[in-house]
């Protein structure tokens, strides 16, 4: 399926199973100033559908979601399988923190 074939932003949310929300490739780019950073808002829109995510923990996500419970947060590669993992092999995991939105 094209995803142009699509005809709203919904019908697209609803095919995902497990949202993946990176935000940087290493610790040290938090400290960059020119790194974009952005606020939960892709995590939120995800769980208003019941899709759980693996994120990346930048302060603004820290500050309004909690690990294990609205999110799984990862920074090391090891970090990201493990959370992804995680969701593909915990259903009920999968489905509390996709109803904590």
């Amino acid at each position: 399926m094209f995803f142009g074939d699509l005809k709203t932003y919904e019908d697209c949310i609803k095919l995902f199973d497990i949202g993946i929300c990176p935000y940087f490739t290493d610790m040290r780019q938090l400290s960059d100033p020119l790194t974009y950073i952005r606020g939960p808002n892709r995590i939120i829109s995800l769980l208003f559908y019941g899709i759980p995510s693996v994120a990346s923990p930048v302060p603004q996500n820290t500050q309004a979601l909690e690990n294990n419970r609205h999110v799984i947060f990862a920074v090391s590669e090891e970090g990201w399988y493990q959370g992804i993992e995680r969701l593909i092999k915990q259903p009920k995991l999968r489905n509390r923190i996709g109803k904590e939105g």
